[in-house]
C-alpha cells in the first residue's frame, strides 16, 4: 500500500466534518479531510485561498481569471438557473416554503 502525503497539521474524517462543519470552517489553518484513511481534499480558510489565487494569478498571468468566472460564464449560469426555475414543477420544489 502506497503512503499518502498529508499537507496539513490538522486532519479530520469526513464523518467528523458532517457532524460540525462550522467548527472546521472556523479553523485558521488548512484541514485535510479523509475518508477510509485517505485524504480526499482540503478545506482552506477564505483568506488563505484568496492569497493563493492572488499568488497564482500574479506568478502565472496566463492563468489569471481561471478561478473567477467571466461575465459570459456568469450569464450562462444565470440563464440556466432561470430556465430551471421557470420550468420547475411543484414536485421539484418539494417541501420548500417561503418565509
Amino acid at each position: 500500500m502506497a503512503v499518502q502525503r498529508v499537507l496539513t497539521e490538522l486532519v479530520i474524517s469526513i464523518s467528523e466534518l458532517r457532524k460540525n462543519p462550522a467548527e472546521v470552517f472556523e479553523q485558521e489553518t488548512p484541514v485535510a479531510v479523509t475518508s477510509n484513511n485517505r485524504t480526499q481534499g482540503y478545506i482552506v480558510p477564505r483568506e488563505m485561498y484568496e492569497q493563493m489565487v492572488e499568488l497564482i494569478e500574479t506568478s502565472f498571468p496566463a492563468h489569471a481569471g481561471r478561478f473567477r468566472p467571466s461575465l459570459a460564464r456568469l450569464n450562462t449560469i444565470k440563464q440556466a438557473c432561470a430556465s430551471g426555475l421557470i420550468n420547475a414543477s411543484e414536485r421539484d420544489f418539494g417541501n420548500f416554503q417561503e418565509i
